[in-house]
C-alpha cells in the first residue's frame, strides 16, 4: 500500500464537483482524509475563484493506474464542456497526484509535483494533512516549507481563504 496525496480543484459548479471527487476517492480508500477546503483566486489568469483541497489516500494501485483513474474522472466531467475542450483554464474537476509514497520521477508525471512549491492552495492544505512529512528529495517538513515559502512573493501574493465545506 502506498500513501498518495492528491490535489483537488474546481471553478465550475465547484461544490458539486468537489463532492464528486470525494465520492471517487472514497471508493479508492474508504479512510481517505481531506484538508480544509480553500477558496482561491485564479492564479496567472482572470477567471472564477477555485475551491481547492488536498486528499490523502492509501492505495494498492500503482502510479500509472492511479493517474489513469484520476484522468478518466476529469475527462468524464469535462466531456461536454466547450471551455475545457478549447484548452481554457476553467475546470470542472482537476485531480493531480502531488506525492506518491517516496517516489521521485518525471514519467508518467513529475513527482514530487512542482505545484507544491508554487501554489499556496496546494502547499497549505498539504502541510495541514501531513505537517511533519518530508517531501522526497527535500530536507524539511511540509510545515517548515510552508512557513518559509509563505514569506516569498510567489506565494504571499496568492489570495485564498478557508471555507466551511461539508463533505
Amino acid at each position: 500500500m502506498t500513501i498518495a496525496y492528491l490535489s483537488i480543484g474546481s471553478n465550475i459548479e465547484r461544490d458539486y464537483h468537489l463532492r464528486e471527487a470525494v465520492k471517487l476517492l472514497s471508493h479508492l480508500d474508504p479512510k481517505v482524509r481531506f484538508s480544509t477546503v480553500y477558496e482561491a483566486e485564479a492564479v496567472g489568469y482572470q477567471g472564477d475563484n477555485y475551491l481547492n483541497c488536498v486528499a490523502a489516500i492509501e492505495t494498492s494501485l500503482d502510479l500509472d493506474s492511479l493517474m489513469t483513474t484520476l484522468k478518466n474522472a476529469e475527462r468524464y466531467y469535462e466531456q461536454d464542456d466547450a471551455q475545457a475542450q478549447s484548452g481554457a483554464r476553467a475546470r470542472r474537476l482537476d485531480l493531480d497526484v502531488l506525492l506518491f509514497g517516496e517516489q521521485q520521477c518525471t514519467e508518467p508525471c513529475r513527482l514530487p509535483r512542482p505545484d507544491i512549491f508554487k501554489f499556496a492552495f496546494v502547499l497549505q492544505p498539504l502541510s495541514e494533512l501531513a505537517p511533519e512529512l518530508v517531501i522526497p528529495g527535500q530536507n524539511e517538513s511540509l510545515r517548515a516549507l510552508w512557513q518559509r515559502l509563505i514569506q516569498q512573493p510567489v506565494m504571499s501574493d496568492q489570495v485564498m481563504w478557508p471555507i466551511d465545506f461539508r463533505f
